[in-house]
């Protein structure tokens, strides 16, 4: 009532109709359309809504209607065009911004997605109605605030039933599932849980990302996605991180593409930056073992360093270049000052995750625990433990947003990708690699809990490792040696095992490389001989080197005879003499790793195979039944001879032989 009766007493000073008109035009065309509501459902925890709430602004006694709309008011009745078109643009920009978390509200699967998307028409409805109302001078005021905040407080005071969690939700899987034992997810683990359900996975994943993620992608692409879009507590936060650095980055790169240069700098961080997230890892555990407020405040400070010098100060800076900034990477100071002064929402919020009080880095050498109030000191600043965990928090989101768009849009811009890739290492990012190589264990349905890459040796702790697994356990042995060039031996030890861990060196891997990359083309399941030059060296690791190669031979030879069997059926000659030219290969791999083959015999069972190719290359008519029948039975005397396989020492109860 107070804005109507200034507008009343400022008539004689207002503008004509068509001036108004004219001057809320750009107000109006920036205001534009509403977009589509989101076709994607994004679980959210309890928590995690009430916190986006208010990250939005939501419940704020104000909300949007304390500024612009009052100044517009006055503005209007001043007569005054230049303020009526500030703040007529002010408006709108502020209603936008809130239709945007609105948005993004509806996009998290509360139950109250419908109500969001609601009060998003209604506040664009409002804005269009106060810059009508603004062309007719304000006759009655602000109209439909009242509407609007009964609107506002339904969707507050509601109380949806939401889960404390949603990582059962998302994945399928309870958390500590798909965490190694220090609480860390790694994506092998759940993996490893979807081993022959991949699709049921890939399905899950993208009913949630498939807003952001406009392409398909991989799916070890879409669990890191999912993980890091769904698990932050700041939901709101990244999804406005998310959206905003994947439209400027889709912008920036097709207009050119030299625009994702500072990307690409920051991709070359790659390593240091993992190394610091040990470090908070570290730190993370040091937090949980503090038994007093100093400890723990202490803790705090030093994850909080971590994150916002060593993680949030790199990742800011390329935002400001792609957005013009030029220089070397300035100090954290600095760096928020800038922040700041960009003056958009997103880079606003990843500003307020660097606190003042502790921005500079020689700072953490000078501070004081005040026990009484409970607050680091820092000269004559303070800082509650709980203003750090806000900064973290708040740091984290910017940065999962920011890694999130990445994610998708190097999915849907191959070209972008490619320019991201092309100034990497000929041996590619180590922690990128070291990641590829412990998903292999869970591609082949192993479950890693703990591991650790150093000089050259792989250690990893899994959760079971048995004979019925002991061969997919090879082969994901094998792809490490892939990822990892300068992998010398990996050692895998069963969690709880008192046994020695099994350990494959480096020339085993590459001998059985050679055999696996024909014989998948050439079998539906892979035979044991292709494991042969491994499945040795694990035995004579394990204590078996008198016996290893008979076995390792004796599982060749029983292929061997098998393949026939499927020979009679199938008939195609072709297909069989690769097959044994390849059992030759393998044997001939594993006795150059023996040295001597330390088995009586090998030369004739290679002698053997081999004329056994002798009469089925020829022509069928050529060919002499009785030799091969012969062949084979000299076989299966020499397989019958040999030792038969023994339980391997460190695998999981019950493997058996």
């Amino acid at each position: 009532m107070a804005q109507t009766s200034k507008v009343r007493d400022h008539e004689a000073m207002s503008l004509p109709t068509v001036a108004l008109v004219r001057i809320l035009q750009a107000a109006r065309n920036e205001l534009g359309q509403l977009t589509d509501p989101p076709r994607a459902s994004v679980p959210v925890a309890e928590d995690d809504w009430e916190q986006s709430l208010w990250d939005a602004g939501l419940c704020e006694e104000e909300w949007f209607l304390g500024g612009p709309a009052n100044a517009l008011v006055t503005a209007v009745a001043d007569g005054n065009a230049k303020e009526i078109k500030k703040h007529a643009l002010d408006l709108v920009h502020d209603v936008k911004a809130q239709e945007e978390d609105l948005w993004y509200l509806a996009l998290l699967k509360s139950g109250l997605s419908l109500e969001v998307l609601h009060l998003r028409e209604r506040l664009h409805a409002f804005a269009i109605q106060v810059l009508d109302d603004a062309a007719c001078g304000f006759p009655d005021g602000l109209r439909h605030v009242d509407e609007l905040r009964a609107k506002l407080d339904s969707i507050i005071s509601a109380t949806p039933s939401l889960p404390s969690e949603t990582c059962s939700k998302i994945f399928g899987v309870a958390r500590d599932e798909i965490c190694d034992q220090r609480g860390v997810f790694l994506p092998s683990r759940l993996l490893a849980n979807y081993r022959g359900r991949i699709g049921v996975l890939y399905k899950r994943l993208s009913s949630v990302l498939s807003e952001l993620a406009k392409k398909p992608l991989t799916v070890e692409s879409a669990v890191d996605l999912a993980w890091a879009y769904t698990q932050s507590g700041r939901p709101l936060l990244v999804l406005r991180s998310a959206f905003f650095v994947s439209r400027t980055v889709r912008s920036g790169f097709s207009s050119d593409p030299i625009f994702a240069e500072p990307i690409r700098r920051l991709k070359a961080r790659t390593d240091r930056s993992a190394a610091n997230h040990q470090g908070i890892i570290q730190a993370q555990q040091n937090l949980r073992n503090a038994s007093t407020a100093q400890q723990r405040a202490f803790c705090m400070l030093d994850i909080y360093r971590r994150v916002v010098e060593g993680q949030l100060r790199p990742c800011t800076w390329t935002v400001l270049e792609l957005r013009g900034r030029s220089g070397r990477l300035p100090e954290v100071a600095s760096l928020r000052d800038q922040l700041v002064a960009d003056g958009h929402q997103i880079l606003q919020d990843a500003a307020q995750a660097i606190l003042p009080a502790v921005r500079n880095g020689a700072a953490h050498e000078d501070f004081e625990w005040d026990e009484d109030r409970e607050l680091i000191c820092v000269g004559e600043d303070t800082a509650a433990v709980e203003d750090l965990a806000d900064g973290i928090e708040r740091a984290y989101a910017f940065m999962v947003g920011f890694d999130c768009a990445l994610m998708a849009l190097r999915a849907e811009m191959p070209e972008l990708a490619r320019f991201l890739d092309e100034s990497d290492p000929p041996q590619g990012v180590r922690a990128l690699r070291e990641k590829e190589a412990l998903n292999s264990f869970g591609s082949n349905g192993l479950s890693v809990r703990d591991w650790r890459y150093e000089r050259g040796r792989l250690e990893v702790v899994l959760d079971r490792w048995g004979m019925d697994s002991f061969y997919p356990g090879l082969q994901a042995v094998m792809w490490t040696s892939r990822f990892l060039e300068n992998l010398k031996e990996v050692a895998v030890s069963v969690r709880g095992s008192e046994s020695v861990p099994i350990v494959v060196s480096r020339p085993a891997l590459d001998a059985m490389f050679a055999v696996w990359d024909e014989a998948r083309t050439l079998f539906p399941v892979l035979p044991a001989f292709v494991f042969m030059p491994v499945e040795y060296s694990v035995r004579v690791a394990g204590g078996q080197h008198d016996v290893a190669f008979g076995v390792v031979l004796r599982l060749a030879i029983q292929n061997t005879l098998a393949m026939f069997s499927s020979f009679e059926e199938s008939g195609k000659s072709d297909v069989l003499v690769r097959r044994l030219t390849l059992v030759t290969i393998a044997i001939r791999q594993t006795k150059d790793l023996s040295g001597n083959g330390q088995c009586v015999g090998v030369d004739d069972v290679e002698s053997l195979i081999y004329r056994l190719v002798e009469q089925f290359v020829k022509p069928k008519r050529e060919r002499v039944p009785s030799v091969a029948r012969y062949l084979l039975q000299k076989l299966t005397n020499v397989h019958d001879r040999l030792p038969v396989a023994l339980p391997i020492p460190g695998l999981s109860g019950g493997s058996g032989a």
